[in-house]
């Protein structure tokens, strides 16, 4: 029995040892640590390293054509990368497996590809051209391009040539946008929409083309789109100054899906970058790097805080890329020209963060990535020979910086773990004890941690609270107001205690309602003088009706015209409808640029009539209603005090001819007064 005993012991023992090496090492991913791919010119390759080690793992994957952007299809296993050829020939992309980092096939694709995004709920990839203005579409279960959109090609009658230089995703896979220049006729920047939602890849290359509408500015320097997928940020400049766009997807105007709203970021920004993130003190948010300041949006994209660089930077420091934290807490910042790196406490209320700036070796950064837990910041440039690159790791938590070479210059790098649970065959490989949840393995004490996973796998605290022993509660300094946790230190909605709301254009800082930075006070209320039709410019300011207000100015929006000194909108003007003085005919409306009779009215003998009301149409067309009759609903009636005589609708009050009673005539040089001859 002794041995038994001893066995049993043993066993014992190796399960509480592995129980303690689970929970030391928390969440543990069944495929390993992360991989960093980092597509270099030069070499014209795809280096892959090993995020833990820092080890440059095989020879660099060759390309062939020089990379200009890489992602991740991390529920294919695969790395996409597109490369442009020579002027004149097919860009590629490149796709390369996860796992032994081979070449899995190339696709040709447009001209100049510039940017690749995976569809978030189909098996779809898609490369934008920049130099034919297309979007190629890749199917993955196919194997190839299933469809070339051009964008757009319906504005080549008029001489318009927008070139897109910019691409995004909505996370809800519904709408892809694109932001670029109209370089021949306009000039201006714009933005493109590509509604998936009703397209089956069946049909005309413009079937899922939206309106390109014009936007503020000449070039576009960022786009995102907020985790809810309903708002689309753009960034642009001129030699004005920089600029922010946002278009709100909840407002669908009458043959206009895009109606983006520009707010000025002044004529000493100059946009650099953008990033939406999001944490549980002030909810989603923007951060816009700029030549002068640092500016923090709102989740409408509106301006939040602005800090000038001066007063956070070293001098000489220009922010240029930027990118969030997961938690939303922190964001780094890559200097312009010099290589340094800032880590930049996410701006609470109106007080700025602290900053940290960060040395790396080499030449300035041209590429930052965080990895998905939040653990290290990947930063790629070239060194100073110019023959090599370099891959330089930050330890969020300690902040040491660990290089590794790489060849040729990079350009472009993507992270990706690969998933505990494989998308393809659905098969999930944790160690014993553990538990596959939402493609992670978990253990007991996560689960009574985890807010995606608070006591069971997939239960979601609500926005705010975190998990503890396995329960959902509101952490301390919040307070719980209508069932959601609330920070009522920074809800508007909520300041200083629930139900407290601030007026409209305040900010909730420190429990307290107070105007933010950029804004006035008018009548009371906090308005922004650049933007505010009421106060444009300076308080009580009003712009003329269908002008708007940007920069201080009231000027007629781009989508109106001026017709006669006064700015109109063709869509809806009876007096100019479509172009300037056509008029519209007597009961016509103006829709959409067009006069069309209203559905409540009826055509007769070529004019618009109300049947209800006419009385030469009353009830129909050529209906006619006696001399004096009124038509009221559709029918010919004599109004009240009046009577019907000889056919006619008289007053017997004051008609000569029916003085008091019908037929009672007056004799001449007699009037007729209260129904009596006189």
């Amino acid at each position: 029995m002794e041995p038994r005993r001893t066995q049993a012991c043993t066993r014992m023992l190796h399960r509480f040892l592995l129980a303690l090496l689970v929970v030391a090492l928390g969440p543990i991913a069944a495929a390993a640590q992360p991989f960093v791919y980092v597509a270099s010119v030069g070499s014209n390759s795809l280096s892959v390293i090993d995020a833990a080690t820092m080890a440059v793992l095989g020879d660099p994957v060759p390309l062939g054509v020089e990379p200009t952007a890489v992602t991740v299809a991390a529920r294919f296993k695969l790395v996409l990368v597109t490369g442009r050829a020579q002027k004149g020939q097919f860009g590629r992309l490149d796709l390369i497996r996860i796992g032994d980092h081979k070449v899995d096939r190339s696709v040709t694709v447009g001209f100049g590809p510039v940017a690749v995004a995976v569809d978030p709920k189909r098996p779809l990839a898609y490369v934008l051209n920049h130099e034919n203005r297309t979007v190629a579409v890749f199917h993955f279960g196919r194997h190839g391009l299933i469809h070339i959109f051009c964008e757009p090609c319906n504005g080549d009658s008029d001489g318009i040539r927008r070139f897109p230089d910019l691409m995004a995703m909505t996370p809800d896979g519904s709408r892809l946008y694109l932001a670029g220049t109209d370089q021949v006729v306009s000039h201006h920047a714009f933005a493109s929409e590509l509604n998936f939602i009703t397209f089956n890849f069946v049909g005309s290359p413009h079937t899922a083309l939206a309106h390109s509408v014009p936007l503020a500015g000449v070039s576009a320097n960022g786009i995102a789109v907020t985790p809810d997928s309903r708002f689309v940020v753009i960034t642009t400049s001129d030699a004005s100054g920089g600029f922010v766009s946002v278009i709100d997807r909840a407002i669908n105007r009458r043959r206009r899906r895009l109606h983006p709203e520009a707010q000025s970021l002044g004529s000493a920004a100059i946009p650099h970058d953008l990033a939406i993130g999001g944490n549980g003190t002030i909810g989603t948010f923007g951060l816009v790097t700029t030549s002068s300041a640092i500016v923090r949006l709102s989740e409408s994209g509106t301006t939040a805080a602005v800090e000038p660089n001066t007063g956070l930077f070293p001098v000489n420091f220009i922010p240029d890329k930027v990118a969030i934290t997961p938690g939303g807490t922190l964001a780094y910042i890559t200097d312009r020209a010099q290589p340094l790196v800032a880590r930049f406490d996410i701006l609470k209320g109106s007080a700025p963060g602290a900053v940290r700036v960060l040395q790396l070796d080499g030449t300035k950064p041209e590429a930052l990535a965080i990895t998905p837990d939040g653990r290290f910041v990947f930063v790629v440039q070239g060194d100073s020979t110019g023959l090599k690159g370099l891959v330089s790791r930050i330890d969020v938590g300690t902040n040491q910086v660990k290089s590794v070479e790489v060849q040729g210059r990079p350009v472009a790098l993507a992270i990706s773990t690969i998933p505990a649970c494989d998308a393809l065959t659905g098969n999930c490989g944790c160690p014993s004890g553990l538990q596959a949840c939402g493609g992670k393995c978990l253990s007991r004490l996560n689960l009574e941690s985890d807010p995606a996973n608070c006591g069971q796998c997939g239960r979601v605290c609500p926005a705010g609270d975190i998990c503890t022993s396995a329960r959902c509660v509101c952490p301390q300094g919040r307070e719980m107001c209508n069932g959601r946790c609330i920070n009522i230190g920074a809800d508007p909605a909520n300041c200083g205690g629930c139900g407290k709301v601030c007026p409209a254009g305040d900010v909730c800082t420190n429990s307290r309602c107070i105007c933010p930075a950029g804004k006035d006070v008018c009548s009371g209320r906090c308005v922004s003088l650049d933007t505010d039709r009421k106060n444009c410019g300076r308080c009580g300011i009003v712009c003329p009706t269908n002008d708007v207000c940007s920069s201080g100015r009231c000027i007629c929006p781009r989508e109106n015209d001026v017709c006669n000194n006064v700015c109109v909108n063709p869509e809806t003007d009876t007096a100019n409808c479509g172009e300037c003085g056509r008029k519209c005919g007597p009961g016509e409306t103006c829709d959409s640029g067009e006069c069309v009779c209203p559905e409540d009215r009826h055509v007769c003998s070529g004019q618009c009539v109300n049947l209800d009301t006419s009385p030469a149409n009353c009830g129909q067309c050529g209906h006619n209603c006696i001399p004096g009759d009124a038509c009221v609903s559709g029918q010919c009636v004599c109004p009240e005090g009046r009577t019907v005589c000889s056919s006619r609708c008289v007053d017997t009050d004051t008609d000569t001819g029916h003085c008091g009673r019908c037929g009672n005539s007056c004799a001449a040089g007699e009037t007729c007064v209260n129904g009596r001859c006189g």
